[in-house]
């Protein structure tokens, strides 16, 4: 009884998230995204760590992302397109992907996990139709997207404190060490580099870093708009961020940093002395205190990156490849991959184990022709990317063009030695924002017309206000009420 009735409180709540989510991808679409995010983050940490129900963490995945992309893209058929974006080449690039995707899955043996790996590849990539289609909102309300940076990275210091504090302190204050203990140690623990590691409610090390990442480089990007008068409590969010990158021991999470480091910086005007300095203090504080929390593993962690990195995966790389001369068209969706677990121990059992490469896989997997396809979608998103970076005139969007790029990079260094395709919590924030980058030109034009619009607005009913004035002086009544028979509207 009491089972049931915990059931149906459960529901009514889920239900009620549900409605709430799709409300706010109507109204507030950066806030509805956020949301979505946070649920990606919570479902991994209650249902597939602590429960270990993974059918039904797959099924609330796909529930929320539904609840917020559709009322997204029903909302676009409504609005009129002005300006028309001119992105019907890459739409259509992007269509033809997600149709090799669903070739592979119909050729695939064994259904069951064809299906589950084709969300990965049809699904989630709509997140960049829903960005966007959700542009006329985010261009009358600018405010929104620097918001946006600031949660998300609010959210990252929440899941990294997480992270760290289970680091430390183990069951006290995470119950996945009792009621998870054998899968927490499977994804803390490697050999030669730690006893323990950083993963908070992400999965693996792997995940967790390059989640880290990202939400590095977007402080790093967008601190002009996002954190402008208080520069000081980013400098803070993110030595919590990187502190927690730093204990996952990832190697690939290193290497993005640095490649997107790197871009970000290239991407800059002029040099930032301030932003140099702030990541060598960040960077002196963070290693010695890695080096005294876990002795020795950050060594063995770069020491040995070229070793068990490149040189341990290459054996895999060469034995997967070797299937494209008999399987030229793909061997089909779902063969390969650890995470395709959502669906029953009998989908787990037929898996042939992770690739470690996110481009070998699709060339393995969906052919010659599909892996063309993913190509020039991904090359299509590089170049509008530096596209943006020259044209971006407004603060706000050069900071979200150089968020993109660097994000760009970073995920192309990353993608060579891991499958980020299977990790939500990543691989959503690059679709939405691939997405929303080729919007941009159009966002500026509508920020522009509107900052115009309140100016003269502005100027008129500073020009009423004198009017007003001395109309009063003399006697008579206010110009405004004279003319229109409204009062006047005061502008800030």
């Amino acid at each position: 009884m009491i089972t049931l009735v915990v059931q149906m409180i459960a529901a009514v709540l889920g239900l009620m998230v549900l409605g709430a989510l799709a409300q706010a991808a109507s109204k507030r679409p950066l806030a509805g995204f956020l949301a979505l995010e946070a649920g990606f983050v919570v479902i991994q940490f209650l249902l597939e760590s602590v429960f270990a129900d993974q059918p039904l963490a797959t099924m609330a995945k796909e529930v929320l992302t539904a609840a917020f992309l559709v009322p997204t893209l029903l909302l676009s058929l409504g609005t009129p397109d002005q300006p028309r974006l001119q992105i019907r080449g890459f739409v259509l690039v992007a269509l033809g992907a997600i149709g090799c995707a669903v070739g592979a899955a119909v050729l695939a043996s064994d259904a069951t996990r064809a299906v589950a790996a084709l969300r990965f590849f049809a699904f989630y990539p709509a997140l960049m139709f829903g960005a966007i289609a959700m542009r006329h909102q985010v261009g009358k309300d600018p405010s929104s997207l620097a918001g946006f940076f600031r949660w998300f990275l609010v959210l990252g210091v929440v899941v990294s404190t997480f992270g760290l504090l289970s680091y430390q302190f183990g069951a006290a204050v995470d119950p996945r060490w009792e009621t998870a203990a054998e899968n927490m140690r499977d994804v803390t623990q490697r050999s030669g580099i730690a006893v323990n590691a950083v993963v908070s409610t992400l999965g693996n090390r792997s995940n967790m870093g390059a989640f880290a990442v990202l939400l590095l480089l977007m402080a790093a990007a967008t601190r002009h708009v996002s954190f402008r008068k208080h520069g000081h409590v980013a400098a803070a969010a993110s030595a919590v961020v990187g502190l927690a990158l730093a204990l996952t021991f990832s190697r690939t999470a290193y290497v993005g940093l640095a490649v997107g480091g790197l871009a970000l910086f290239v991407a800059e005007k002029r040099p930032n002395i301030k932003i140099l300095v702030t990541v060598i203090v960040l960077g002196a504080l963070i290693i010695p205190l890695v080096d005294a929390v876990s002795p020795g593993s950050l060594e063995a962690a770069l020491g040995t990156m070229g070793d068990s990195t490149i040189s341990g995966r290459s054996a895999v790389w060469h034995e997967v490849a070797s299937n494209l001369s008999d399987y030229p068209f793909g061997v089909g969706l779902g063969v390969y991959g650890n995470a395709l677990k959502g669906f029953g121990q009998d989908a787990r059992s037929g898996g042939l184990g992770a690739v470690d490469n996110s481009f070998l896989l699709i060339l393995v997997e969906q052919g010659i022709h599909g892996a063309a396809f993913w190509a020039v979608v991904f090359l299509a998103i590089g170049v509008r990317a530096f596209r943006n970076l020259r044209a971006a005139r407004s603060m706000l969007g050069v900071s979200m063009a150089r968020m993109v790029w660097a994000w760009y990079w970073a995920f192309l260094a990353m993608s060579v030695t891991i499958d980020w395709f299977h990790a939500l919590p990543v691989i959503c924030p690059l679709w939405f924002f691939f997405g929303l980058q080729f919007a941009l030109p159009a966002l500026e034009r509508t920020w522009e017309s509107n900052a115009l619009a309140y100016q003269s607005y502005a100027a008129a009913n500073q020009a009423r206000s004198l009017a007003d004035r001395i109309n009063q002086s003399l006697g008579l009544c206010p110009f405004e009420t004279a003319r229109s028979g409204y009062g006047r509207v005061d502008v800030p």
